[in-house]
């Protein structure tokens, strides 16, 4: 720091500034609904963050995202659509995280989103997904027609449920 008068006199100081990370901030999410085997489509969840690239230091702000659907299944990073907004000088990153899921069977899930920050600041943030149940439909059967007291075969009758079994 240099500080100068009217007269040519000036004076001058250094010090040390140390900069911690910020980890980023995921806004909050709504419960969700569904029926089993439909997928969902997680709403675009946005965080910010105050970091930002700086091209005078070569430095660049990246995040990754991590999705647990609750259900056992965490979403696979190249499924995740993860999108920056770079920020600069007085204005936050900003960004958004999408995936989407179907659950194999009717209930309650606890769904936990993480953004982390490529300095390691991290926040979690969770919403539960109510999961209704879908009844199984019944592929349309013949007419048949047969004689008072005589045995009949019914035909293969198919049948499909969109929930399955999740291992």
């Amino acid at each position: 720091l240099t500080v100068k008068d009217d007269d040519g006199g000036a004076a001058t100081s250094t010090f040390g500034v140390t900069v911690r990370n910020s980890s980023p901030t995921i806004a909050a999410l709504p419960p969700l609904v569904t029926g089993e085997g439909t997928f969902i489509q997680l709403p675009p969840a946005t965080f910010t963050d105050p970091g930002f690239d700086n091209q005078a230091r070569i430095t660049a702000e990246d995040f990754t995202a991590t999705i647990d659907w609750g259900d056992g299944t965490v979403e696979p990073a190249a499924d995740i659509t993860l999108v920056e907004i770079p920020g600069r000088e007085g204005t936050l990153t900003r960004g958004t995280v999408q995936a989407k899921h179907a659950y194999g069977d009717d209930g309650r899930y606890i769904v936990t989103l993480a953004v982390k920050d490529d300095d390691g600041g991290l926040d979690t943030k969770t919403f539960p997904v109510t999961v209704h149940n879908s009844s199984p439909t019944i592929a349309a059967l013949p007419s048949l027609v047969t004689d008072e007291g005589t045995f009949i075969q019914l035909p293969p009758a198919t049948f499909s449920d969109p929930g399955f079994d999740n291992p």
